[in-house]
């Protein structure tokens, strides 16, 4: 007599489990993302750096310049808090998905 516990069960609607090449490729895709949040967060810095020497020469700063170089400050630390978070995430995975 055949238990129940032997046949394999069958399910339409189930997926396989992604590779490992899958896995590495979206961990690395991530990585990429990540190092492109630094580059942005560079273009942030470079807009408060020609900010400042603009309105250094003409000494013309007004509460509404502050406010613009204090968003770009803040776009610039989230971009780079985000690119950290997510490389350190994806190289944890990477080698996690390497050392088995």
């Amino acid at each position: 007599m055949m238990q129940e516990q032997d046949v394999p069960m069958v399910l339409p609607y189930s997926t396989d489990a992604p590779s490992p090449k899958a896995r590495i490729w979206a961990a690395a895709i991530l990585m990429f993302g990540g190092l492109a949040l630094v580059g942005l967060g560079g273009c942030f810095l470079i807009g408060v750096m020609v900010s400042n020497q603009t309105y250094s020469m003409s000494n013309a700063a007004t509460p509404r310049v502050y406010f613009f170089l204090g968003v770009l400050y803040l776009m610039a630390f989230v971009c780079f808090a985000s690119a950290g978070f997510l490389v350190v995430v994806s190289t944890r995975k990477l080698f996690q998905i390497i050392g088995g």
